[in-house]
């Protein structure tokens, strides 16, 4: 992944997924950069675009969502994922 960072500042009230557990999420995008990689993005937002990266063993990623967390299913998910991994 390279991030470059920008002038513009992009503050956007997204929605979508979460595309590894299908779990609504929501929240303001938010960045001073463009971030490019090669890996499909972990979150597609319902304007067509999406955000993040994981990689390959699922245990490391992140996104330029702020309030991802406020998602009850989405947390809910995250939170069992980890117990089943301990």
């Amino acid at each position: 992944m390279t991030t470059v960072l920008a002038a513009d500042k992009r503050l956007v009230r997204q929605s979508g997924v979460h595309t590894e557990s299908g779990q609504p999420v929501h929240g303001y995008e938010i960045h001073h950069g463009r971030s490019q990689t090669d890996l499909p993005p972990t979150l597609a937002f319902t304007d067509g675009t999406g955000c993040g990266a994981c990689d390959a063993s699922g245990r490391i990623w992140g996104s330029y969502l702020h309030g991802i967390f406020d998602s009850d299913p989405f947390r809910r998910w995250l939170i069992n994922r980890l117990r089943q991994r301990k």
